[in-house]
């Protein structure tokens, strides 16, 4: 499935820009190795030489690891901590209700729960549905990273002062403006933020619309 929007998209996208995909997986690219977990292996031999991962979870969360709750979640969980990108999808295609693993469905939904206030992921109804919003989320990512570089060259404050309370919401947002060359300092208080200012010049202030200090709220330029 995947194969196939990254062979469309080098046809298209990539041949216009210059922009070659080669997808990886345990499947197609992994070889007999032991001295480890399996899992481990894996690790070392696929996840780490990625650039992105996409995931997707249906109604199986997936076997357990040494440590974490699948192989699945440790690969994502990996790519996080090394700060790559992870396209992170959920399908909500019609099962009967005997065929689900309750636990497993479970773990899912507690993997999601975990994860709400930490990025954006989608739900879509079925596998053509999620072939084609991947696909143009893929070209969303590979064009921000592709002005991002063209940005970086330009001159200009980049920094950008973020005033809010909760910034994990907003992780997501930073990360693709990032993409473009920007920085961000972050301030929960406007107290702190005022500290900020005194001591750093903003090209932009943006501030959320719902601390707890109940002041004025907005976007400045």
């Amino acid at each position: 499935m995947f194969e196939n929007v990254a062979s469309k998209f080098n046809n298209f996208y990539g041949r216009e820009n210059g922009v070659v995909l080669r997808t990886i997986s345990w499947t197609n690219n992994a070889f007999p190795q032991f001295g480890g977990h399996p899992q481990k292996i894996l690790d070392k031999q696929i996840v780490d030489k990625a650039d992105f991962a996409v995931a997707v979870f249906w109604t199986r969360f997936g076997t357990e690891t040494e440590d974490y709750g699948s192989g699945t979640e440790e690969e994502i969980e990996r790519m996080l901590k090394d700060g790559k990108h992870v396209f992170l999808y959920f399908l909500d295609k019609p099962v009967s209700p005997s065929k689900i693993d309750q636990e497993q469905y479970a773990k899912i939904q507690a993997f999601k729960e975990k994860h709400k206030n930490e990025g954006l992921f989608f739900t879509v109804p079925d596998e053509n549905a999620l072939v084609n919003i991947f696909r143009e989320h893929l070209e969303l990512y590979i064009d921000s990273i592709h002005r991002g570089v063209e940005f970086s060259k330009t001159r200009g404050n980049k920094l950008i002062l973020w005033v809010d309370d909760c910034p994990e919401n907003n992780v997501y947002v930073r990360n693709i403006l990032e993409n473009y060359g920007l920085k961000f300092d972050l301030a929960l208080s406007t107290e702190r933020a005022l500290n900020f200012m005194e001591n750093n010049t903003y090209s932009l202030v943006i501030s959320d619309m719902g601390r707890k200090e109940g002041l004025a709220r907005g976007m400045y330029c």
